[in-house]
């Protein structure tokens, strides 16, 4: 069943039984207060024929109580108008024989045997529909007691009730109808933010991600909706994100297998040739080098592969060293190259204490120097490791590193004036074999991954590294790891 039919049900349910209860109690308690003015007014006719006849006892003389159908008579037309005749009267001697009675009480029968001369009282009767009280009490005559048995019709206060319970219920079906109606109309409104809750719902299930509940406001519905929207974009970006690593994922398949295809195809071709020719030693020598050079680029793939894999399960073996020490010594490595190429390597470095894994930083710091260097080619248009070829273009040929403390962290940036990356390449420059050009000539052994492993290491380090690059201007890259305090 809808929730919008338990709601509309349910209301129903509690209107009909409240309303209906406190009617029957409002006309229950109207009856019962009728029903006692009716019983007061007899009570009162009652005591009043039989206060009339109790002192007309005590004036008779004795020889006139042998007459006691006389005595009521005369007492009862005296008390009695011509307007009240009609009031139904029964004076009864002991044994319940019937000594006067008027000319309305010949319709009814005594109402009461065996009553004493001590007890008084009423009894409500009901004949053929009609409803009558009847009322008891005894006087004394000499030494006789008799009672007097009075009769109100209270038939007109039964039939009020049985109007106003018809009435009731007319009334009852009327506001039933009309408040099953607006509950219905109530139920539907306040159950739409959760239809389209669940509209949305089986949507996402079918995998529209991008669907959204309709849902406002600070009460409970308007809040689960909120929370749907959440989760929804939550799930929205995890989506992506598996999307994406999915496509990284294919995009990583497809450059391995072209990365090991490559030197593959050289060494088998080469190979064949030397084993199935006779070939002049200077030809020889050449294949021979081909292999070798080839098997070397085989060799590099699979150690930098190897790092990838290693990278991230492997556990940090950190050792406090000096900052400005070990970024020289580091420097130190890579000048020779850099003095080749005409680029001129600045340093500006602060000195602090930094915990680190030496091994794993060197890698790091020698992998961005290596790409500052590649950015501005061999010759000039040699294309680095990771994408950022181009040439100087006739200015200077400047890459600065430079190190200081901030805030208990340290940051070391790498800037260059090289040719530079747009911002869809500078996005992806971390991904495995992910080149900017794509074209560019593999002789230097490049597969892509510096840029890869160097993202692992800073990772794990629990440090950043952001880029900033502009095409034609340069690249800065900054790291920042923690201070002189174990990072957890």
């Amino acid at each position: 069943m809808k929730f919008s039919w338990k709601i509309f049900l349910t209301t129903i349910l509690i209107v009909c039984c409240t309303f209906s209860t406190g009617g029957m109690i409002l006309m229950s308690s109207w009856l019962q207060q009728f029903l006692d003015r009716e019983i007061q007014f007899a009570e009162s006719q009652n005591v009043m024929l039989n206060g009339a006849l109790r002192t007309a006892s005590r004036l008779l003389p004795q020889e006139d109580y042998h007459d006691i159908h006389g005595v009521a008579e005369r007492v009862l037309s005296s008390v009695l108008d011509k307007n009240r005749e009609q009031l139904p009267v029964l004076v009864a001697d002991e044994e319940g024989g019937s000594v006067y009675e008027t000319a309305a009480f010949d319709a009814f029968g005594p109402a009461f045997k065996n009553v004493s001369g001590q007890q008084s009282g009423y009894v409500i009767l009901c004949e053929d529909g009609a409803y009558r009280i009847h009322f008891i009490s005894h006087w004394k005559l000499g030494s006789e007691v008799y009672s007097l048995e009075t009769v109100r019709d209270i038939t007109g206060v039964f039939e009020t009730r049985d109007a106003q319970y018809g009435m009731f219920i007319r009334l009852t079906l009327g506001m039933t109808c009309v408040t099953g109606v607006l509950v219905l109309l109530l139920s539907k409104w306040l159950t739409k933010p959760v239809r389209s809750l669940s509209r949305a719902a089986r949507r996402m299930a079918m995998g529209d991600y991008g669907v959204r509940a309709c849902g406002k406001g600070q009460d409970e519905v308007g809040m689960l909706a909120e929370d749907f929207n959440r989760m929804a974009d939550a799930l929205e970006q995890k989506m992506d994100q598996l999307k994406e690593a999915l496509r990284r994922q294919e995009e990583f398949s497809g450059s391995f297998a072209h990365e090991v295809k490559t030197p593959l195809t050289s060494i088998m071709g080469y190979a064949d040739m030397l084993r199935s020719r006779e070939l002049p030693q200077e030809i020889r020598l050449q294949a021979a080098d081909t292999i070798f050079r080839e098997s070397k680029r085989l060799e590099s793939l699979s150690f930098k592969l190897l790092d990838l894999m290693v990278l991230k399960n492997r556990e940090l073996s950190v050792e406090p060293v000096r900052a400005k020490m070990f970024l020289e010594e580091a420097t130190s490595f890579v000048r020779p190259s850099f003095e080749r190429q005409n680029i001129c390597l600045l340093t500006e470095l602060e000195d602090s204490p930094i915990r680190i894994d030496a091994v794993l930083f060197r890698t790091l710091i020698l992998n961005l120097l290596e790409n500052a260097r590649q950015a501005f080619g061999e010759a000039g248009t040699t294309p680095s490791d990771d994408g950022r070829a181009g040439e100087a273009g006739g200015k200077d040929r400047v890459v600065r590193l430079a190190g200081r403390s901030d805030h208990g962290r340290y940051q070391i940036t790498i800037s260059d004036n090289g040719k530079g990356m747009g911002p869809e390449e500078l996005s992806r420059i971390t991904e495995a074999f992910y080149r900017v050009d794509k074209a560019r000539d593999r002789a230097s052994g490049g597969a892509g991954l510096g840029l890869a492993i160097c993202s692992l290491i800073v990772e794990v380090h629990h440090g950043t590294m952001s880029f900033c690059s502009d095409a034609g201007r340069g690249t800065d890259v900054t790291v920042s790891i923690g201070g002189g305090t174990d990072e957890e």
